[in-house]
């Protein structure tokens, strides 16, 4: 894994102006995901998926915290590695708390 100081895609909504990780089999991740760790007491609640409802992480976090720009954060607490990675209709995933997210800002 190499830091990359370039930029995702500038098209995307989610990835613009974000620093990124390159790893050798060519995937990007955000430069964030190297260092976010939530623990268990950082988790303050658990969100579930609504069947009819869109999964994308930035609307979740949109509803969540009031903001599409934590969408990193639903990601990281969750394990995925790209904000394209989306939780499945019925699935729970966990939230972290505001002030678990400040350490990382």
């Amino acid at each position: 894994m190499a830091f990359n100081s370039g930029y995702y895609d500038r098209a995307s909504r989610y990835l613009r102006n974000v620093k990124v990780l390159s790893y050798s089999n060519g995937t990007q991740v955000p430069a964030t995901f190297d260092k976010v760790k939530f623990i268990s007491n950082d988790i303050e609640s658990y969100y579930t998926v609504p069947p009819n409802e869109n999964n994308r992480l930035d609307i979740i976090s949109y509803k969540l915290y009031g903001k599409v720009d934590y969408w990193w954060v639903l990601a990281a607490a969750n394990n995925m590695e790209t904000p394209q990675d989306s939780p499945e209709p019925g699935e729970a995933i966990a939230v972290p708390s505001l002030r678990a997210i400040e350490r990382y800002l």
